[in-house]
């Protein structure tokens, strides 16, 4: 939307006499247009808004000639101008205003604009017309934000949660609020395009409402969120689809061809046959019994095809591809040769779903598709197009099954390939996940100054771990980024001391907080001299077994929690999640109360958490089996030997009537790489299993960066890339088996160009050694899995307008060849990474603090991992200083440092000697240096950004025109250009 323009022009009679029939004329400039309604006499005589319209009022725009007209002066009607008496007090004249709105193709440009004044001159008896100076303006155009609608999906009564995200063609910050509310219910918006909807209590139905991205410069736009209120209810069967196979026919050429479509309906629905796509090289002609009638072109001779929709009238379809060989008689065709398959062997724990693929091979280089041959005799498959399949063994089926699948490659060849699964019962007990341990952390920045920071956590079961932020600081901002990577900003002018609280997961169950204080301090002030302060011992959270319990059905029973803390802090216990089937209360000592529902047989759980006061806190899951006292329960099996708790952690006081602990056991699930065309949007379904059998339930974990996804409960997600995008994206699903085990799955999405042929990604060329896998040696399972490399984060040093390089040196347990990519770029200066993993960073001109960037290091299977560049830019005039040391003139050798409990800081503050094992860094060109720094948490404080100019137009601008003697009209326009923020109303 452009910019609005507000004409002021003002009149008063400087002559000996009175003008009559006063009319104003004034052109609308070139590369405007005339705002609707916007005319009005803002002074004088029939003040008020004129309407746009002639012969109501004393004005109205002219369309035709793109002019306003304004009939002025005492007396002025809707057909003639009135008086205008001589005097020198501008009030006693007229002020006319109206608006234009500058059009795109003017940005940049000058607007010019000319008022025209006629009127009769009394003193002399004759018509006079006088016209003022032009005035000339730049102007811009403001374009407004983009933002597309968007669908959500709740269940009755259950409140749904989403974000509207805008972007602004100008790179304007944009804000976001209501627009229209919603009929079944109410909706929050943020400002920063986060929603909360809620429908009304049982409304099931489609509900609606509106939100308004603003540029805050005039630009505003709406996003429609379409609210899909649905009763899950009970579970209906769904529907299945019909199914038909391809067919390949031939015909000579210039010669039609009949054929028919036969499809079959697992639920015996009758089938409707219609023409899907056309022939490209012929037309055909489909009935509605599934009898088709295919004519090539003229002349014509080489393969083409056309699709079938078989309809089963209940939402199930199908497609089947007839290709036609048109052939000419006189050359003969070479036969089809059958594709290739090996069988397969694989391996899963009984209850525990197990997916994989079949890969067969075409010498013809036919596109191969896939589908379920032969059921399995003790459990169900499904089989995709591509050939991923996925079995289901019965309920504790322990023993071997197998099933077929059929290879086609869409000529008449087909082939089965054996799939021979392998159900175990396994007996080894599986130990329990151990939380995450990480310190506390204390920092210092100058008041108006961000910091940043690291979080290191360890884990003893050597667990991947991710980082979220946990409590807000009260005097400030914080972001978390996954890799523990922080950022603190404090209120302006605050100092004093200010915390917040990062989460550690180690992706299990098992999460740890670490509390961050920072002193914010006035660098102005001068503290007195004090020695260091000795590098704090980190605190350790507590730790606490989980229990399994047994109560008889209507019965309350009581138990204690009872955990240790490596530190010797008091501890204390609260409630943290309440059971499902129950009640239960928990006192600060440990003890706990539960109550089950009347008459409830089954299991419940609850969870209580252990504080040392400090930071530090552990939760307890308290599992309760409610039996039926007339029920005969079999007795525990005692051939497994019972789970030893850690030795620092006792466990609960004796008793009778409880069983060893049975931990639970997180659920396992792959990572996917999938691939979608730009401006498509791609699903698909995440299938984890679980060892203990326990139902799965999904969301989503992390966004994707370059689109939007929703995921369901039941591991579906779709996935929309942004308009136009080319390129990697990816997102998270975390997977929850409901009691404390958690997974994370990462699906990768390669978002392609189909209008552009992309080269293969240039990999290593296998060992002349390594045969090809033939029918009668079939590859070895895939149930085998595939490790992801490792690779270690670097730091680096760079003098402020200085080039730094260094390398990324990562490890693959399998052996696989690595390549290394750019994963976020950095925020305050540039970094290119080439395959070998070396790198090269640019900081932006001026810029001191710290900056970083990822590298994404890639197996070429499947597996990535991710490391962090944090680049320290200093300015070569200031020495660089650690935390907590000191700067004496002739510094003491430094001692040996001590050794260093994982993840914590080490005690001495030392400087450490440069690590090079897993990252190189040089330095480049410029006054500054680089060298490796220690990773022990510590942070600077990055330069403030410097205010951006204030890139405004003229506030005003005015012109002046005098009429002629004796009584002419002097005007005295003042031409008034106003930047209106406009609001859409």
């Amino acid at each position: 939307m452009g910019d609005i323009l507000t004409y002021t022009v003002n009149f008063k009679n400087e002559g000996g006499d009175v003008a009559e029939h006063v009319v104003l004329e004034d052109q609308i400039p070139a590369g405007t247009e005339y705002v609707p309604g916007s005319l009005k006499i803002a002074e004088g005589p029939n003040a008020g808004t004129i309407t746009d319209a002639s012969g109501d009022d004393q004005g109205e725009f002219d369309q035709a000639a793109n002019k306003v007209v304004v009939r002025l002066g005492t007396g002025a009607t809707a057909q003639d101008g009135g008086r205008v008496a001589n005097t020198d007090v501008l009030p006693e004249g007229s002020t006319i205003q109206f608006k234009v709105k500058v059009l795109p193709e003017s940005s940049g440009q000058q607007v010019a604009n000319k008022a025209v004044a006629r009127y009769v001159n009394l003193l002399e008896n004759k018509n006079e017309t006088r016209e003022s100076n032009v005035v000339d303006s730049a102007v811009s155009v403001n374009q407004p934000p983009v933002v597309s609608d968007d669908n959500a999906t709740t269940d009755k009564d259950t409140p749904v949660s989403g974000e509207v995200k805008g972007t602004d063609p100008d790179g304007d910050p944009l804000t976001y609020t209501k627009g229209s509310e919603p009929q079944h219910g109410t909706v929050t918006v943020n400002p920063d395009g986060t929603w909360t909807y809620v429908p009304e209590p049982g409304y099931v139905g489609p509900d609606s409402f509106t939100v308004i991205v603003d540029d805050g410069k005039g630009g505003m736009i709406p996003s429609t969120i379409t609210v899909d209120v649905t009763d899950p209810g009970p579970p209906i069967p769904p529907n299945q689809p019909p199914t038909v196979p391809n067919y390949n026919e031939a015909t000579p050429n210039n010669a039609s061809k009949t054929g028919t479509v036969v499809g079959m309906d697992p639920e015996g629905d009758s089938l409707t046959y219609t023409k899907g796509s056309d022939p490209q090289h012929g037309t055909v002609t489909v009935d509605p019994d599934g009898t088709w009638t295919y004519v090539p072109e003229p002349g014509y001779v080489g393969p083409d095809s056309f699709t079938v929709i078989v309809d089963d009238g209940k939402g199930g379809t199908i497609a089947s591809t007839i290709t036609i060989d048109v052939t000419d008689p006189v050359v003969p065709v070479p036969p089809n040769q059958p594709p290739t398959v090996p069988d397969y062997n694989a391996t899963t724990r009984k209850n525990s779903p197990i997916t994989e693929v079949v890969e067969g091979m075409d010498s013809d280089g036919d596109p191969l598709t896939y589908k379920k041959g032969s059921d399995p005799q003790h459990g169900t498959v499904t089989v995709d197009p591509d050939g991923t399949w996925t079995y289901v063994p019965e309920p504790e089926y322990v023993g071997p099954d197998s099933f077929t699948v059929i290879v086609d490659d869409g000529k008449g060849g087909t082939i089965a390939s054996t799939i021979t699964i392998d159900v175990t019962d396994p007996v080894v007990p599986v130990p329990p996940n151990q939380p995450p341990t990480v310190p506390n952390y204390n920092e210092t920045t100058p008041n108006n100054a961000s910091m940043t920071g690291t979080v290191v956590g360890t884990d003893p079961d050597g667990d991947p771990l991710t980082y979220k932020k946990g409590s807000e600081p009260q005097h400030g901002t914080v972001t978390v980024n996954p890799d523990g990577t922080w950022t603190y900003t404090p209120e302006p002018g605050y100092v004093g001391e200010d915390s917040f609280t990062v989460v550690v997961d180690d992706g299990k169950g098992g999460t740890t907080t670490a509390t961050i204080t920072v002193d914010v301090t006035d660098p102005g002030t001068t503290p007195p001299p004090s020695t260091p302060d000795p590098t704090p011992t980190p605190n350790a959270s507590p730790t606490v077994p989980n229990y399994n319990e047994t109560t008889p059905n209507d019965a309350s029973m009581t138990g204690t929690v009872v955990g240790t803390d490596p530190d010797g802090d008091p501890l204390t216990y609260k409630k943290g999640s309440e059971p499902q089937h129950g009640t239960v209360t928990v006192n600060p000592d440990g003890t706990w109360t539960y109550v089950p529902e009347p008459g409830y047989v089954g299991e419940d759980s609850f969870t209580v958490v252990v504080d040392d006061g400090k930071g530090g806190t552990t939760t307890a899951t308290i599992t309760i089996g409610v039996t039926d006292p007339g029920t005969t329960t079999p007795p525990p099996d005692t051939t497994e030997p019972p789970t030893e708790p850690p030795t620092e952690t006792p466990g609960p006081p004796p008793s009778t009537t409880e069983p060893s602990p049975t931990p639970n056991v997180s659920p396992s699930v792959p990572d996917y790489n999938v691939t979608t065309g730009n401006d498509s949007s791609l699903s698909g379904t995440v299938k984890g299993t679980d060892p203990d059998g326990d139902p799965l339930t999904y969301s989503k974990g992390s966004e994707p960066q370059h689109g939007t996804v929703t995921v369901n409960p039941d591991g579906t997600w779709t996935y929309t890339p942004e308009p136009g995008y080319v390129g990697e994206d990816s997102f998270t699903v975390v997977v929850d088996d409901g009691k404390g085990g958690t997974t994370t799955a990462t699906i990768t999405i390669g978002v392609t160009d189909p209008g552009t042929t992309t080269p293969p990604p240039e990999t290593p060329e296998p060992p002349p050694s390594t045969p090809e896998p033939s029918p009668s040696t079939p590859p070895p399972s895939s149930g085998s899995s595939n490790q992801p490399p490792a690779a270690s984060d670097s730091n680096a040093t760079a003098g402020s307008d200085s080039t730094v390089t260094g390398t990324v040196k990562g490890t693959d347990p399998d052996g696989d060849a690595l390549t290394y990519a750019i994963g976020s770029e950095p925020q305050h200066g540039t970094a290119t990474v080439n395959p070998d993993g070396t790198w090269t960073y640019v900081p932006a001109p001026g810029f001191v603090g710290k900056d970083s960037f990822t590298i994404i290091v890639d197996d070429g299977k499947g597996g990535k991992t991710t490391a962090v560049i944090t680049i320290d830019v200093t300015d070569p005039g200031t020495p660089v200083q650690l935390p907590g040391t000191t700067n004496p003139p002739n510094p003491p050798n430094p001692p040996s440092p001590p050794s260093a409990t994982p993840g914590q800081p080490p005690s001495d503050p030392t400087p450490l000697p440069a690590n090079t094992e897993d990252g190189t860094a040089s330095s480049g060109t410029g006054t500054g240096s680089s060298s490796a720094e220690p990773e022990d948490g510590s942070a600077s404080r990055g330069a403030e950004e410097p205010d951006q100019p204030d890139n405004r137009l003229p506030s005003t601008a005015s012109n002046v025109f005098n009429l002629g003697l004796f009584g002419a009209i002097a005007l005295l326009a003042g031409l008034i250009l106003r930047r209106n923020k406009n609001k859409a109303q």
